[in-house]
């Protein structure tokens, strides 16, 4: 079995998770760090453990919201606007449906370099 990257009690040091919620972030923080060996080749992941804990436990945070923000059946919805009279409110849900995704800004902190290369093509033609 491969390492998850965090575990439910690092989870809830960083992020409010409900006594009813923990066997779904426990699942989730191991989908979560599937997620990330997929997403980041293995020659270019990180090996700082405090760096993949925190990713790991981001993507759960923000599935955990979207179903406590969405759980009263506006699942799958990516916006949303009410108005009554002249007064309206619009909402636009970033993962309306609880994803487990890198951003990109994540996928930088994850991997050991920039991605970055440098290289030189000689038009001379010696």
């Amino acid at each position: 079995m491969e390492e998850v990257f965090a575990t439910v009690e690092q989870l809830k040091k960083r992020y409010n998770v409900s006594s009813s919620d923990e066997k779904r972030a426990t699942q989730l923080l191991s989908d979560a760090s599937d997620v990330i060996r997929s997403e980041i080749p293995p020659h270019r992941l990180t090996d700082d453990k405090r760096i993949l804990e925190v990713m790991a436990c981001a993507m759960v945070q923000r599935a955990l919201a979207a179903s406590t923000t969405l759980g009263d059946g506006l699942s799958g919805v990516s916006q949303a606007t009410q108005a009554t009279g002249p007064f309206s409110q619009s909402w636009t849900f970033t993962n309306p449906t609880g994803d487990l995704y890198l951003s990109r800004a994540e996928k930088r902190r994850l991997s050991k370099s920039s991605g970055q290369t440098g290289f030189h093509i000689d038009l001379a033609g010696e």
